[in-house]
């Protein structure tokens, strides 16, 4: 394990949010960071949109059924390289202010064993 951070994103058929959702991370974060997406046998082309974007420190792992929510968490910590775990939707996005946030709190003042979900309607 490393001090890094793992982002796991189970994918269902979720279209131009994934994408979206995985360039945010690359444009907004900056703490070191693998990407681990468990596709539960979307038929969209939402991963195969992922993959030609060569985004480094990405896995991709194309489930032959839909293996459900948990089990795809499950799974995708099972290949995780990192001793954080961030459980992130692919409708979920980070944008200048989120990331600089979470990179701060990552960097000074990690004290937990888990990451939680905030949602924030206007900034609030």
């Amino acid at each position: 394990m490393n001090t890094g951070l793992s982002i796991i994103i189970v994918n269902f058929n979720s279209g131009y949010l994934l994408k979206r959702c995985c360039q945010s991370v690359k444009n907004h974060l900056s703490y070191p960071h693998e990407i681990i997406i468990v596709d539960n046998h979307s038929s969209d082309h939402s991963v195969e949109e992922i993959e030609k974007l060569n985004l480094e420190n990405i896995k991709v792992i194309k489930n032959q059924s839909n293996l459900g929510f948990s089990r795809a968490n499950n799974l995708g910590i099972s290949l995780s390289n990192s001793d954080i775990i961030l459980f992130l939707n692919p409708d979920a996005y980070f944008d200048e202010d989120s990331g600089m946030y979470l990179n701060i709190w990552l960097q000074e003042q990690f004290k937990s064993n888990c990451l939680y979900s905030a949602i924030l309607i206007d900034g609030k």
